[in-house]
């Protein structure tokens, strides 16, 4: 279909007209006239930089609602999100990003670009999804970068759509990367406009989810008083609840996940006892099912044992981390147990037998385990630790 209008062959059709006049943020008949088509349009142009609509300008539909397509297409894009999903909690996103950019490829792009393309923007809705979900596993794959673009491309995606839920969800995913880069400012910012998303349509689980991500961004300001004013608030926002149910394309966020979140700022703020105490609140919330999560928690735990002092649970606890850790494709998780090897090695228990035998099994496991990561150079493995501290 670009390629067709590029060319002059024809024109889209309706739809497809106002999707593409809100993603290039052009007005309609300037985009599709004749002048237009002599003109290249600048595909490097920055269309990620928007501000949200004001209340008076919203189409009158919910913001968890797309207009109305292929039901069958919308609920087998569903079906694959969730599947997705549900996967990346067991196995981690390193076993499943080329599977969703496949799918985002064979399935979404014809029908976002094809000849007989979908005639609704629930495919940009899915797409939009998905991209973001690409984002995240690539994340967790280690490639920073790339979940950045994918981030920024989710974002332009949502400017075709209807759902200011999905739109708040990933500004809170770019906030949450942006801290991860140690860019506190561009996090704290990020989740602040993500919020202005939500005036128009309240929801207590995404006004958690950005309260957490704001968090974050102190945190690594080191500023804790700010901090915990807003992980507060974030909890009460969670027990308060949804004022209009989420949309269905955005991931969960509950207790858990803000205990994750928390147990991540306080480290940052180097408050171990607080770490701890947030950390085993994730292992005791989060069912075995949830690997990826357990594992997050049980490392922060053992590594907050280690500033406490406390090595022979924070032994107890890696072994378990290990043992539940064989299948899971995380570099991140990899990152967090190279970590803890360091904290261990430069600890007062070194000296002990038991540490000693973990260091070395740990230094077996990271080498096997990075061995899955053939894209990552050298460099980038031996200094799997030296970046940015998860």
């Amino acid at each position: 279909m670009i390629k067709d209008w590029e060319a002059g062959r024809h024109k889209p059709k309706d739809p497809y007209r106002i999707l593409y006049s809100r993603i290039f943020g052009i007005n309609d008949h300037e985009l599709f006239s004749d002048d237009a088509l002599a003109t290249p349009f600048d595909m490097t142009a920055d269309t990620t930089a928007w501000t949200p609509l004001p209340a008076s300008a919203s189409t009158g539909m919910s913001a968890s609602t797309a207009s109305t397509g292929d039901p069958r297409r919308q609920s087998a894009d569903m079906e694959a999100m969730q599947a997705f999903r549900t996967a990346d909690l067991q196995v981690g996103g390193g076993h499943l990003y080329a599977s969703v950019v496949k799918y985002l490829e064979t399935e979404l792009g014809p029908r976002l670009f094809g000849i007989h393309g979908d005639e609704s923007d629930t495919v940009f809705v899915a797409a939009t999804a998905l991209t973001e979900m690409a984002g995240w596993m690539a994340h967790d794959s280690g490639r920073d970068l790339l979940a950045e673009q994918h981030f920024d491309r989710a974002l332009s995606l949502a400017k075709a759509t209807d759902d200011r839920h999905l739109t708040a969800h990933i500004l809170s995913s770019k906030s949450h990367l942006a801290s991860h880069l140690r860019n506190a400012d561009k996090a704290i910012e990020l989740a602040r406009i993500g919020q202005e998303f939500l005036r128009g349509s309240p929801n207590g689980i995404l006004s958690a989810r950005l309260f957490a991500m704001e968090a974050r961004g102190y945190a690594g300001m080191g500023k804790a008083d700010e901090c915990l004013q807003l992980l507060k608030r974030a909890e009460e926002a969670l027990e308060k609840g949804p004022a209009e149910k989420i949309s269905h394309w955005v991931s969960n966020f509950d207790m858990g996940s803000l205990a994750s979140e928390a147990a991540w700022s306080m480290a940052q703020l180097g408050n171990a006892t607080e770490t701890r105490r947030h950390a085993e609140r994730i292992v005791s919330l989060r069912p075995v099912h949830r690997t990826r999560s357990r594992a997050f928690g049980r490392i922060t735990l053992a590594s907050a044992c280690v500033q406490l002092g406390r090595f022979d649970e924070a032994c107890t606890v890696t072994q378990e981390v290990l043992g539940s850790t064989q299948s899971l494709g995380s570099f991140l998780i990899i990152k967090k147990l190279h970590n803890l090897k360091l904290a261990l090695a430069s600890s007062g228990a070194v000296d002990s037998r038991t540490v000693r035998e973990l260091i070395a099994q740990l230094e077996a496991v990271l080498e096997e385990r990075l061995w899955l990561y053939q894209w990552l150079s050298q460099d980038e493995k031996r200094q799997v630790g030296r970046s940015c501290e998860l």
